[in-house]
């Protein structure tokens, strides 16, 4: 027979296939003989696994009275290799008997079972010929003859609708599958029309021994009916899967619970395993997530998760989840805090993969709208998370006076302030351009506000200028650190061990004082006259030139008041005075006018003195020294 696999969609079916062969033996006299092969299938010229083989001799008249009690004997004759078992050496001897009962009738039954044990004892039956007569003997075994045509001892040609064939070829072994593949076959679930890649092992007893595909078949509602049907999205199905052999042996292969799915998966929600409670998680901290799809799928590739760190500002924070071939309806990651992240309830930005596929169990792929997060099933929706990998650090370094010139025993505030509320350990200590062997300390922190208003961290430290503390440009801050083992700490557990003044915010961008602690003094006493002999009324310019120190360069001097420098001649004081009332620069200027009773001679400055409460400082307030120089004009 031609090879036809045959589908079926289960649903409450019952078959029931019943074929018979009847063969009817013309006899000699009253003697009737009739040979039925029944079964499941049954195929002309063959002997299958389902059939039975029932010889039935009937005697009337003279030959029932012949007959009676007697023997029905059946000889069969086996044949291999395609051999045709017409021959005595074929039929050696009685294989069966049966007894004729008292209406005349006997009747010997057999089933392809017993058929094969009867030849196994010999030869392997599968695929062999086969071959009956029938002989009957009275009771007394005296009257023997054959049942067929002409009593010559001719076999039994005639199988009536088994065919004319010589012989029946028995085949009783069922096929069986090597392969079964195909879009049902290879998983529970399909998303297109049902395709079936089969290969039958018995290729000698097949029409086709190759592989046979099944394709886009039809379904009907039951196996008689015409009427076809779709498959349904989302339902389930069992497909039969029979191969029939040449012979009509049968193999039934049933693929049950499968499901029809053409329906692409999505993203369904973003959950974690923290709960709902706040939690704060720092920088290198893990943030546990899970992302919930709408069915069980599978990554060929990496997929990955953008959170919400950075506002509109820098990169957000990622994660990346492995690829997986479990399919599964979750997928878990996580999450670590990297540097500047933050977000006072943290959510997810987006998912994607830079190549690859999540598939469901039908091979339905994502599109790129599934990778959404649907309206209220973001991770901020399940969760609050505080991610703070923002680490603490100075953001300005002010000084209160921020301007000016600082002297001996002056002072100022240093003032730290730091990015966001931290707690100190030990303290922060700092060396100023003005002192290179001091070192401030900051012992503690105050909460306060910035100049937005956030709220922040500020400590402070009072510097007071000492003997010998100089700087001429912007104070500043030469270094900056910790204590031993000092940290700040923010609110989320981020530690800094080390710090640096920032850019653009130190102490000299932020203030504009010098240092000075070294007092002017009298370097020189000049005058703008030439050498000469000067009478009553003549007006001398007598000028006080000052240097920062004895051995410093020139130096600006304030004067508030009045002073006097008295003038002698010969080193003897005579009653002259020039008086000076401002400073220009390093100088102060007097003028001495001659009186008609000074003595005569050449004349000096003796002393300098201020009038009264009256003063004169550098810029840094440091007073004048006044002690008069070796050089005098």
């Amino acid at each position: 027979m031609n090879y036809k696999p045959f589908i079926k969609l289960i649903r409450s079916i019952t078959i029931v296939s019943a074929w018979l062969q009847i063969i009817t033996l013309p006899l000699y006299g009253d003697v009737a003989a009739v040979v039925t092969v029944t079964g499941s299938r049954v195929i002309p010229n063959y002997f299958n696994g389902t059939n039975t083989l029932t010889v039935t001799v009937t005697f009337t008249g003279d030959e029932l009275t012949t007959y009676a009690n007697g023997y029905v004997l059946v000889h069969t004759g086996w044949a291999e290799n395609g051999s045709t078992p017409d021959s005595d050496a074929a039929f050696p001897g009685v294989d069966w008997q049966g007894r004729v009962n008292g209406s005349g009738v006997a009747t010997i039954t057999k089933t392809s079972s017993e058929l094969t044990t009867y030849r196994s004892a010999t030869n392997t039956p599968h695929g062999d010929h086969f071959d009956i007569r029938i002989q009957i003997k009275d009771s007394g075994l005296s009257n023997v003859a054959w049942v067929d045509a002409s009593l010559d001892n001719s076999y039994l040609n005639d199988w009536g609708d088994a065919g004319t064939n010589n012989y029946l070829t028995f085949d009783a072994d069922s096929p069986g599958f090597t392969t079964l593949t195909g879009n049902f076959y290879s998983s529970d679930y399909f998303n297109s029309t049902i395709s079936i890649n089969i290969r039958p092992d018995d290729g000698d007893e097949l029409a086709s021994a190759g592989a046979i595909t099944i394709s886009n078949p039809t379904f009907t509602d039951g196996v008689t009916s015409s009427t076809a049907f779709a498959l349904v999205d989302g339902a389930r199905y069992d497909v039969q899967t029979v191969v029939y052999d040449e012979a009509g042996n049968s193999t039934t292969y049933n693929h049950n619970n499968n499901y029809y799915d053409t329906t692409r998966p999505t993203v369904r929600k973003i959950t974690s395993s923290l709960g709902t409670d706040a939690v704060t998680k720092k920088k290198t901290d893990g943030v546990a997530f899970t992302i919930h799809f709408s069915e069980y799928v599978t990554a060929d590739q990496a997929v990955n998760i953008e959170f919400e760190t950075q506002g509109n500002d820098g990169t957000d924070g990622t994660a990346s989840i492995a690829s997986w071939s479990t399919a599964d309806t979750t997928a878990d990651g996580s999450f670590t805090v990297g540097n500047d992240d933050a977000s006072t309830d943290l959510n997810n930005k987006s998912i994607t993969m830079a190549s690859g596929n999540i598939s469901d169990r039908a091979g339905n792929t994502m599109a790129s709208a599934g990778f959404n997060i649907p309206a209220s099933n973001n991770l901020a929706d399940y969760a609050a998370i505080i991610v703070d990998g923002v680490m603490p650090y100075l953001t300005r370094m002010t000084a209160d006076p921020n301007s000016g010139a600082l002297s001996l025993d002056e002072t100022t505030t240093i003032t730290a302030e730091f990015n966001e509320v931290v707690t100190l350990t030990g303290s922060i200590q700092f060396v100023l351009s003005s002192n290179a062997g001091t070192t401030l300390e900051i012992q503690t922190v105050a909460d306060g506000l910035d100049a937005n208003d956030n709220p922040v961290s500020q400590g402070s430290a009072l510097y007071t200028v000492i003997a010998g503390d100089l700087e001429a440009s912007d104070l500043s801050i030469s270094s900056i650190g910790f204590s031993s083992g000092g940290k700040i700490t923010d609110a989320a557990g981020n530690e800094v061990t080390s710090i640096s003044e920032p850019g653009g915010e130190a102490l000299d961008d932020n203030a504009t004082l010098t240092v000075e602690t070294v007092a002017p003094v009298i370097g020189s006493v000049t005058t703008t006259y030439a050498t000469g002999v000067y009478g009553e009324g003549a007006e001398i310019p007598v000028t006080l030139n000052f240097l920062n120190g004895a051995a410093g360069s020139a130096e600006d001097v304030a004067l508030t008041g009045t002073g006097t420098i008295n003038i002698g001649v010969g080193g003897v004081a005579n009653g002259g005075t020039a008086t000076f009332s401002a400073a220009s620069d390093a100088t102060v200027t007097g003028t001495y006018t001659v009186g008609a009773s000074d003595t005569e001679g050449s004349i000096s400055v003796e002393s300098v003195a201020l009038v009264g409460a009256s003063t004169l400082t550098d810029v840094a307030g440091n007073t004048a020294v006044l002690t008069m120089p070796a050089s005098i004009f």
